[in-house]
């Protein structure tokens, strides 16, 4: 008496095939090599290479996950340095043309040196290098405008007014008229340092030299 159904093969099955199951080769392990168990389902076939399926599935899902975040983020800093990257318009300013072609000249100025200012008065001695005397010497009244000088003259027993010119090297020249303008004491000389005023002179007639000349030299 049976209690249970058995049951039966099908044509494709040998004879007791369902009592019992193909076994895998066995094979030694290698180093590291991790070896899964062996499991069977209802019916009677292996679940191993679903496991491992699904193992597969899990990595894969995990690494489109990563690379998706790495997008993600890749694609935020690129919207941020784009919105705080400063826009160049690439306008060229213009400048600004003269009127009817002609250009305005640039306006400078040049500050031009001025004469020294002499004193009112100045006192010293002349000498003749004919005679070989020395008398005083004595410019007396002076005035200036600006390069142009006047005064009166006192000296080798003469007088007169005298005038003349300075510039601004120091260079001083004046002219004596004596003996009713018939001849000229020409002086030139130089401003030296603490204001003494110190040359030569020479004597003309007719604008002609006349051999008499000596030096002269006069202080402030």
């Amino acid at each position: 008496m049976t209690t249970g159904i058995e049951r039966q093969p099908s044509p494709e099955e040998p004879l007791f095939a369902s009592f019992y199951l193909p076994e895998k080769p066995a094979s030694a392990p290698g180093r590291g090599q991790v070896i899964a168990p062996t499991i069977y389902d209802d019916n009677g076939t292996l679940s191993q290479g679903k496991a491992q399926t699904s193992h597969t599935r899990k990595v894969g899902v995990i690494g489109a996950a990563v690379v998706a975040v790495l997008l993600l983020v890749g694609l935020g800093f690129g919207i941020i340095h784009q919105s705080f990257t400063p826009q160049h318009t690439g306008s060229v300013p213009t400048q600004k043309q003269p009127v009817n072609g002609s250009a305005t000249p640039l306006s400078s100025t040049t500050s031009q040196a001025s004469p020294p200012l002499l004193g009112q008065q100045y006192i010293g001695g002349i000498s003749d290098l004919v005679t070989n005397t020395t008398t005083a010497m004595t410019l007396t009244q002076i005035s200036q405008s600006a390069g142009q000088i006047r005064g009166n003259f006192s000296g080798l027993g003469l007088t007169g007014p005298f005038a003349g010119t300075i510039d601004t090297r120091d260079n001083i020249h004046f002219q004596v008229t004596i003996y009713g303008g018939t001849e000229t004491i020409d002086f030139e000389g130089i401003i030296k340092l603490g204001g003494t005023l110190a040359g030569s002179y020479r004597v003309l007639r007719n604008q002609q030299f006349t051999g008499e000349s000596g030096v002269w030299s006069v202080s402030p």
